[in-house]
């Protein structure tokens, strides 16, 4: 897993978005890598997870998503 995050790391550094959309391959990495990030995300424990979700902030009164 560290390898992992270490790679996705490594394809983050020094990418801008004129880099990343207008190189098709480069961008079809980046989006298999995020795919595979969402299957490890799976894989852990529901209970460290919860560690680091974002907590809930109640909406104000007359306030929408």
């Amino acid at each position: 897993m560290r390898e992992f995050a270490s790679r996705a790391l490594r394809y983050r550094q020094g990418l801008g978005r004129e880099t990343v959309f207008t190189d098709p391959l480069r961008l079809d990495a980046i989006l298999r890598n995020l795919e595979l990030l969402e299957e490890v995300a799976k894989s852990v424990p529901v209970a460290f997870r919860i560690c680091f979700q974002a907590p809930r902030v109640a909406l104000r009164e007359g306030q929408t998503d």
